[in-house]
């Protein structure tokens, strides 16, 4: 028994992979630069360092961080570290 072939010009099932580089701003670009001096550094410690910013503020961009997957979290909540992935910017 053989197997229709299918026509190739009617194959449309081809996936794509888009990426974008998401650009940093300055307060992502020091939230990265201070974890990977400080991994146990919290949220308060990096309002405090950064300045005119608050802790939710920093929960944001921490967040965004991850999403760009520039940054992750190894460990609980309390006795974990920060690991910065990737710092080229």
């Amino acid at each position: 028994m053989s197997r229709a072939t299918p026509d190739p010009q009617k194959i449309t099932t081809q996936k794509t992979l888009n990426t974008t580089q998401k650009a940093l701003n300055t307060t992502q670009k020091k939230i990265l630069n201070y974890l990977k001096e400080h991994p146990h550094a919290t949220r308060k410690d990096l309002a405090a360092v950064i300045g005119d910013i608050t802790e939710d503020g920093i929960k944001f961009n921490i967040g965004k961080l991850q999403q760009y997957g520039l940054l992750k979290r190894e460990g609980g909540r309390k006795s974990g570290t920060w690991v910065v992935i990737d710092n080229d910017n």
